[in-house]
């Protein structure tokens, strides 16, 4: 069986701040690309977060350890015309306490793109979001974020 599995589909999501159940993180992970995880600008409650100059974050627990090696974004412009996330670091960790930053996009202005970290074993992944809205207002939009291991 060689069928590609999107890891985070259906796992558990949680993010620094979400504007309605209708647009809450696991939106973001649902395998569905016309919902999406939404945010509005200044919202990041959690100071570590805050301080290192992230606008948003989202957390994804895996549920156990998985192998990947590849992310795939849906970003705004894949379905709407608001700007793009265009500056995000992604950081894995087996236990959510020790991180290791495995990618940093900045500029990154596709509707849709996947990025190769080399294979990574881990349970959570975090999209730390520094230029949410390609330098609107800070509302981030994320259609789908899946996981791969090709």
């Amino acid at each position: 069986n060689n069928e590609i599995v999107n890891l985070s589909k259906g796992k558990t999501a949680t993010a620094s701040s979400y504007t309605a159940a209708s647009e809450a993180p696991e939106k973001a992970i649902d395998g569905i690309t016309s919902t999406k995880w939404c945010a509005t600008s200044g919202s990041v409650e959690n100071q570590a977060y805050a301080l290192s100059g992230a606008q948003h974050f989202v957390k994804i627990d895996l549920g156990s350890t998985k192998t990947f090696n590849t992310y795939t974004l849906y970003n705004t412009s894949s379905k709407e015309g608001f700007g793009n996330t265009t500056e995000w670091e992604v950081l894995v960790s087996k236990d959510g306490k020790e991180w290791k930053s495995v990618d940093y996009q900045v500029n990154q202005n596709d509707a849709i793109s996947s990025f190769n970290i080399g294979s990574q074993t881990a349970r959570y992944i975090v999209f730390k979001i520094f230029n949410s809205d390609n330098g609107g207002v800070g509302t981030v939009r994320l259609y789908e974020l899946q996981l791969y291991n090709r």
